[in-house]
């Protein structure tokens, strides 16, 4: 579980802990996360949350990517080897999603 650190700043005390998310993919670095806090109490709870989370493998890291091209991902990956009718059908129900969320980020 990662330690939480108390930081001086000139506005006073923070607290932080970094969160460790495993090696990227492509380029085989770690991957940090740093979470900073303005009391303890909220610091060990994100914490713990966070964690948890991990332990889970439902946490997913900040992405720049937006709703749209996380939906073209995944028709691309759901679609492949598909027949015609069932890649119209898909594209089709996932479009609500994509005219709501048009142009809003999401995490990945």
């Amino acid at each position: 579980m990662p330690r939480i650190q108390q930081v001086q700043r000139t506005g006073g005390v923070r607290y932080r802990f970094t969160l460790n998310l495993g090696r990227d993919p492509v380029t085989g670095g770690r991957r940090q996360r740093v979470h900073t806090y303005d009391d303890p109490k909220t610091a060990e709870r994100e914490r713990a949350r966070l964690t948890g989370q991990m332990v889970e493998g439902r946490h997913t890291d900040r992405s720049r990517m937006t709703v749209s091209e996380a939906l073209d991902a995944y028709l691309a990956s759901a679609l492949f080897e598909r027949e015609a009718a069932t890649r119209v059908s898909y594209a089709g129900a996932l479009l609500p999603c994509a005219t709501a969320s048009a142009g809003a980020a999401c995490s990945r």
